[in-house]
Order: C-alpha cells, then structure tokens, then sequence
C-alpha cells in the first residue's frame, strides 16, 4: 500500500529493479484493531465498520487496492471463514486488486478452485521462531500454531488432545501443505545448484574453446613464419645462384652455366623439402564468394578483391595491386579495410595525407649505413602508385617475418610524384619506426632507407 502511494506521489519506491507497482485511484485498508468501549465496537465490529465502509465506495471510482489483514477475525470461525469468502468473492467482482491475509482454511482454497484468486505464503524460520520476510507465490501458508506451541514448553499431551481435537482434516491439510513447502524449498536448493554447475560448465567449455583458437592462431603464426623465412632463404638463395649463372654465361662456358642452373635447382628443392606444411585455415563461411568481393587474401597478408570465384576443385583468382594469383578457398577471409579506407589508403579520398615536399633530413646516424643489399631492398621503380604500394607491402611483411630491421625501397627520381606517394605510405605503415632519404651511395632522394619496427 505505501509503495502504491510512493508511486503515486512520484517518490522513489523501496523495491528491486525490474519491479513493477500498480497505479490506483484508492488505497484502501483494514488493518489492527479499532476495538472501542465508548463507540461499544469490539474487534470484530470494528473490523466490520471498517469492511463495510471499504464495499461501499463508489465503484465507479476507479481501480481500488484493498488490503485486509486477518478478514472476519474475532467470531465464530465457521461463519467467519463464510462471511470472509463472501466478502473476498465480491471484491474480486470489482475493478483493483485485493490482497488478504487469514487462517481460514476455507479462504485458502479459493486460490485453487477459483481462477480469479492466488495463494501467497509468507516463509518462516522455525528454528530461529521468527519470519524470514520472504514471499512464496503459488501456495497457500500454513499454520505454525502447533509448532511454537511445542517450541514454546507445552505439555506434548496437551499437543497430542489439540492435534486431534482440531481433527484429521485441519491437520491433513497443514501437513500436505508442510510437504510442498519442504519439497519447493529443496527444488529451489537443486535449482540453484543445477544454474552453478551450468554455469561453472558454460565457463569452461568457453575457456576451452578460446584456448583451443588462441593455439590454431598461434600454429598458423608460426607456419606462415617459417614458411616466409625459408622463403626468403629460397629467394636470396636463387639469387646468389642467378649470378653465378650469369658470371659463368659472361665468361662462355657451357658447362659451368649447366653447372651453377644445377646447383639453384638443388639449393631451392632442398630448401622447400624442409619446410614444414603451414596449418590449413578453415573457410569462412560468412564471406560470400562472388566476382567482385573484397578478400583478405592470407598467403599475401594483404587485402585484394575476388575475380573469378571458386571452381569445382576450390580454386579462385584474385587481384591485390599489382599480382594476380590462384589461391584456395580456405586461404581467403573478409577484408581488414573497408572499400572507402581502401581508396583513401591508396590516395583517391578526401582524406588522403600529403606529404610535403621535401622529407625529413637523413639522419648521420645507423640509417646512413645501412647498405643495399639485394635481400634487403626492394625496387619499384616504373610502377604505378598502386602496384608500388602493394609491392612495397608485400615485402614489408616478408622483412618484418624474417627479421630484418632495416630495409630500402628504390623509387627513383623521375617527376616525383611516386616518391611522394611512396612516403605518404610509409609514414602510415605499421611496420615502420622511422625513414629518410639515402645519401649518394644509396641512391640519393631516389631511395628511401627505412628503419623497422
């Protein structure tokens, strides 16, 4: 009743969140005991006056909440059980809510023959002998009378000629109704538990599954790392041999050319027998593979868009930048950037940095000594802007995999335009800490000596 008038009156409610309060017109009660010599009313008159005056307010006022403790209390049980349920009986026929405490057996089974009532039962402690204040909805409460009666020192014979004074149904009613609240309560006790050990199971099957992919991501790592690193091995490898070839082509000896193509072969097919097969990812299945689709293509680590879609043996072609390639199903995966970061990273947005003119001085320090060996340096001299950017990306990764710490980009002189676009790049690279231009044995302004990560 108080938190129907809080409410009301706009004040915050004494309640837990989620809970919800009635608006009534009307806050109605009989509660305590009126008794009074001068007016001759005793506790059941009293009672009476106050039920009387509550049945007739207007009915057309509105929806009542009616609050009635211990209803037709203080008579003969057997009439006063009757007129409780009568009362009860017309209330329900009106517009609000009436909640009502008794002891009256009768009253309590309305809540299970007739719809328009429910039982509710306050919980108590018997060991401690006194209430818990916790609502039970669903059942009706019982009478403790015979328990506190024993707790409090009756004679146990006085307890036995009670019990069968009060009779078999009064005392097969209490003791089925002791039953279900023992029964609910240990239901509640298993509900309980069973919502821990769900949840305590939930929990580690979750645990076990992000163990389970931080181990697939981190083999995958350690595949494509080693498969880069002996790539590159490979590559420096071809390399070296490459020119022994055209060292012995140069000096016009057949047989030493034979000999050092020979060698490559040998060097490389060792090399790719050692390498271990990387883990082969999982195809993604929310990626819709269709001509035109922005991939991430992993064997690149570069993102590029789909031309022609997986075939019958799960092959497709795709472009990132400058290379076209054939790769499987599985090695593709939704893109890292979206269309428009795509355009602006490749300067055709709004956004797009410029970079001045002339870049930072070279520094006389480690970056002036680096020295551009063929494994640490990449050319994209006429190349577009595009294709020098995916190539520069390509081998960025491949030097970051391997190790390097220092790497050259060789973009010439030529209007400019590529050195600008180059750099504006490399000052958004993950990959680089810092850069300058070459000094004259490097290549000058041609060149751009780049320090790792």
């Amino acid at each position: 009743g108080l938190a129907a008038l809080m409410a009301r009156a706009g004040l915050l409610v004494p309640a837990a969140a989620g809970s919800r309060v009635g608006f009534f017109d009307d806050v109605l009660a009989d509660i305590g005991d009126k008794q009074s010599v001068m007016g001759d009313l005793s506790t059941f008159s009293a009672h009476l006056a106050n039920v009387g005056a509550i049945l007739r307010r207007d009915e057309g006022a509105g929806a009542k909440l009616v609050l009635l403790d211990e209803l037709m209390a203080g008579t003969n049980p057997d009439q006063g059980a009757a007129l409780a349920r009568a009362t009860a009986e017309t209330l329900a026929g009106r517009p609000g809510l009436a909640i009502i405490t008794t002891h009256y057996d009768s009253l309590k089974a309305l809540g299970e023959s007739d719809a328009r009532f429910a039982n509710a039962a306050m919980a108590y402690d018997l060991e401690a002998l006194r209430p818990t204040f916790r609502l039970a909805t669903g059942a009706p409460g019982r009478s403790y009378a015979f328990d506190i009666a024993a707790r409090m020192g009756l004679p146990d014979a006085l307890l036995e000629r009670a019990r069968a004074l009060a009779g078999e149904s009064s005392v097969g009613l209490e003791a089925v109704i002791a039953r279900l609240q023992a029964r609910e309560s240990e239901l509640v006790k298993q509900s309980e538990r069973l919502a821990e050990a769900e949840a305590a199971a939930a929990a580690a099957a979750e645990t076990q599954r992000e163990a389970a992919a931080a181990l697939a991501r981190r083999e995958r790592e350690i595949g494509l790392k080693a498969r880069d690193a002996v790539d590159a091995a490979v590559a420096e490898t071809r390399a070296a041999l490459a020119q022994i070839v055209r060292d012995a082509q140069q000096a016009r000896d057949p047989r030493a050319a034979e000999a050092g193509r020979a060698e490559l072969e040998r060097v490389a097919a060792e090399a790719l027998a050692r390498l271990p097969a990387p883990p082969k990812p999982e195809v993604d299945a929310s990626l819709p593979l269709a001509a035109g689709t922005r991939v991430f293509v992993r064997r690149l680590n570069a993102d590029g868009v789909l031309l022609e879609p997986p075939d019958a043996r799960g092959r497709a072609r795709v472009s990132a930048g400058a290379l076209t390639i054939e790769v499987t199903a599985d090695e593709l995966a939704p893109p890292k950037t979206t269309a428009r970061e795509a355009a602006r990273a490749a300067g055709g947005g709004k956004s797009a940095r410029r970079v001045p003119d002339q870049p930072p001085a070279a520094a006389s320090d480690d970056l002036a000594l680096v020295s551009a060996t063929p494994r640490r340096t990449v050319d994209v001299r006429g190349q577009n802007g595009d294709e020098a950017l995916a190539a520069i990306d390509a081998y960025l990764d491949r030097a970051a995999l391997a190790g390097e710490t220092h790497v050259v980009v060789v973009h010439g002189h030529g209007t400019g335009a590529l050195r600008k676009r180059v750099r504006a790049h490399l000052d958004g690279s993950p990959y680089v800490a810092r850069w300058a231009p070459g000094t004259p044995h490097q290549g000058g302004d041609g060149a751009s000596i780049i320090e790792l990560r």
